[in-house]
């Protein structure tokens, strides 16, 4: 999905560097001609 492509591709995990453990990775895309959304979730491990 891009808006987790978009999460792993700035780096935006790095915030969470000296954490151990579960991250979840949302991703939330609108469409407003249909007024539908979209979510996709990834969780990281470390």
């Amino acid at each position: 999905d891009a808006a987790i492509a978009q999460i792993k591709s700035r780096q935006y995990t790095q915030a969470f560097e000296g954490y151990s453990g579960e991250i979840l990775l949302v991703g939330i895309n609108y469409n407003k001609e249909n007024k539908t959304h979209c979510c996709v979730i990834e969780r990281i491990i470390r």
